[in-house]
C-alpha cells in the first residue's frame, strides 16, 4: 500500500487529490476523501496491471 501523505498538523490527505480527509470516530482510517476517488484509484491500478500483463511484465513482485 502507498504511504499515506499527511499535512503539517498530522491529518491524512487523500491519495487521489491531496485534500484533507474527514475521519469518522470509528472503524478503519480512510485513504480517500470520496468514494469516487477510491474508485478512480482502483481503475488506475487495474489499467496498469492490464498494461503490464500485455507487455509481459507478469509476476507477483512486478511494480509499474
Amino acid at each position: 500500500m502507498a504511504e499515506i501523505p499527511m499535512d503539517e498538523d498530522g491529518n491524512r490527505l487523500c491519495l487521489w487529490c491531496g485534500d484533507p480527509i474527514v475521519q469518522t470516530g470509528t472503524g478503519r482510517k480512510r485513504d480517500y476523501c470520496k468514494r469516487s476517488h477510491r474508485e478512480y484509484a482502483y481503475r488506475e491500478r487495474a489499467t496498469l496491471r492490464r498494461v503490464g500483463n500485455a507487455l509481459g511484465l507478469r509476476g507477483p513482485d512486478t511494480t509499474l
